[in-house]
């Protein structure tokens, strides 16, 4: 049996602040810095492994699991090829243990209820941030299919090494509507009715889908307010995204990659209808980069290649 610890880290920058029906920009990581932390003291890790002394040398975990809710597609699938996740920190005592990722359906209150695609990720290969953002990749082999609401779920019940993933700032969530965390014969608990009343957080976590099928054929990814596909992947000078636009809306484009550096930002005003924006990538050197597309409420982050 590995050796049960805990230790504090008070850090104070935020997640990412999701809007309501949405797979998140990650172009707002770190903006609300104020009040966010990655640990308490006397509990050690909020979500992740937190431990808490509950009397007479009985060490206890505060939760067996974390889950964060989305509600993005709106139409037909998306198929999740793999999660972002923003870690404050990692520890490992002696040999590293495995977490469980998975993407689950939700029921009431938005809690997680059946898993429909799960993978083992180990905490050595977590990429904690440190004085600037990094996003740790966490791939699915068999990308599961969503449609509506869905929730990423992180499984720690048996691991005993240490590690936290980032949340926002308090109050940048929304209205407890999306963290949820799992005790130990109680279940499925919002953060209200854990930690405080009115503890509104997100974690630092973004599902990444494909514009494509597994058969490679081009799909588009529907949201409750546009529906988009990119081509071509791999690019060598340019992308386009082709949305096609519920209303009017504002649009907001972000590129980045794992180091979560933002290469092209920008926010236009598209008609109802379709529209094409192209993003010039000649200057990108060649690699992965992920595209968030999003409106005030709702958005969606998918990933391409660039080849020289």
């Amino acid at each position: 049996m590995k050796k049960l610890y805990a230790f504090v880290l008070l850090f104070s920058t935020a997640a990412l602040a999701q809007a309501q029906t949405t797979i998140d920009t990650v172009d707002v990581y770190y903006a609300r810095a104020t009040g966010a932390t990655l640990s308490s003291t006397g509990i050690g890790y909020i979500f992740g492994t937190g431990y808490y002394d509950a009397g007479g040398g009985t060490i206890v975990r505060l939760s067996d699991k974390v889950a964060q809710h989305f509600s993005a597609v709106s139409a037909g699938t998306a198929n999740i090829t793999e999660v972002l996740v923003g870690f404050g920190a990692k520890s490992i005592y002696q040999t590293p243990d495995s977490i469980t990722v998975g993407i689950y359906h939700t029921g009431a209150d938005s809690m997680p209820t059946t898993a429909i695609g799960t993978t083992r990720f180990s905490v050595s290969d977590m990429q904690p941030s440190g004085v600037s953002p990094v996003l740790t990749s966490i791939p699915f082999a068999n990308p599961p299919a969503v449609t509506g609401d869905f929730a990423v779920v992180f499984d720690y019940t048996a691991v005993d090494d240490t590690f936290g993933i980032l949340n926002s700032a308090n109050g940048d969530g929304y209205g407890e509507q999306r963290t949820r965390m799992y005790i130990a014969g109680l279940g499925w608990l919002r953060l209200g009715q854990i930690l405080s009343t009115g503890t509104d957080v997100d974690l630092f976590v973004v599902p990444v889908a494909t514009f494509a099928t597994p058969a490679g054929i081009s799909q588009p990814i529907a949201t409750p307010d546009f529906s988009v596909s990119l081509f071509p992947t791999p690019a060598t000078d340019h992308v386009t995204l082709s949305l096609d636009m519920k209303t009017q809306n504002d649009v907001t484009v972000n590129v980045f990659d794992l180091s979560a550096k933002s290469f092209y930002h920008a926010t236009e005003t598209l008609h109802a209808g379709a529209n094409n924006l192209d993003i010039d990538v000649t200057n990108l050197p060649a690699g992965n980069y992920y595209v968030t597309t999003s409106t005030p409420t709702a958005s969606c982050t998918g990933k391409f290649s660039v080849v020289k």
